[in-house]
């Protein structure tokens, strides 16, 4: 995924300033919106990011069982042991609004922090 800021200026055509190749919220949210929105119901949603500290396995587990949950589409994992920078594995998903029963109206939830 990759992210373009772009300059408008009155006098001339667009401007690409810069390109940002990594996830981004607005990216993201950008090219999955409608499709979110119908198949949750939803008219928001949050970027969240989360490390886990007890290792990769666990965080696929919590994933695993939000996505399960429908509190979070995940963007990407990262397992440390794959990689030689380092840290701890994270990830980082959207998370749903999701309804509140009886309402009609929608809350917004997190995934189980690791």
């Amino acid at each position: 995924m990759a992210g373009i800021d772009v300059a408008f200026p009155e006098d001339g055509p667009p401007r690409v300033l810069d390109l940002n190749f990594r996830v981004n919220g607005s990216t993201a949210a950008a090219w999955l919106r409608g499709s979110i929105e119908r198949r949750e119901g939803v008219e928001s949603m949050r970027l969240r990011s989360w490390a886990c500290e007890r290792g990769f396995r666990d965080l696929l587990r919590i994933a695993r069982r939000a996505m399960e949950r429908r509190t979070l589409i995940p963007l990407c994992l990262y397992d440390p042991a794959t990689w030689s920078v380092g840290g701890s594995p994270d990830s980082t998903g959207f998370s749903p609004g999701h309804r509140e029963k009886g309402s009609g109206r929608r809350s917004v939830s997190s995934p189980t922090r690791a």
